[in-house]
């Protein structure tokens, strides 16, 4: 029996996706000349990231599946290209570290909206984000 949730690994006899299901959908959406970068920068980002050995066992479980999917027999693909991105800041907070880092950008500035302009806005300049990707176009 799995001591946590997170021990039971994804297959058609449990609900939902596993983060491998997850990982090799967007990875069949992507196009084909950014697959072999986003294989060689895996990111885990929050508290569940925490959990001792997690992040590495993700990363074997996408090389195992990739060594069986058809789709993914290229070398962009390969096994090997698997890889976890070695951060400076604990797993849990790279949410907030990067949200900082993006906050002093220029980019920031000239998208952030005032109090007043989001109230009299009445949400048609503010897109609905669970709208737009429930429509495909995020």
């Amino acid at each position: 029996m799995a001591r946590l949730s997170c021990d039971r690994k994804g297959d058609e006899t449990t609900d939902g996706a596993s983060i491998v299901d997850g990982i090799l959908a967007v990875l069949k959406k992507s196009p084909l000349d950014v697959r072999a970068a986003m294989l060689e920068n895996l990111l885990f980002v929050g508290g569940t990231a925490m959990i001792p050995g997690l992040p590495q066992r993700v990363v074997a479980e996408v090389r195992e599946a990739l060594r069986h999917d058809n789709e993914f027999t290229s070398a962009a693909t390969s096994v090997e290209r698997v890889q976890l991105v070695q951060t400076y800041f604990p797993r849990n907070m790279l949410a907030w570290v990067g949200g900082s880092v993006y906050a002093a950008t220029e980019s920031a500035r000239l998208s952030a909206l005032t109090a007043q302009e989001y109230t009299s806005s009445e949400g048609s300049s503010i897109p609905d984000w669970l709208t737009v990707a429930e429509d495909g176009g995020f």
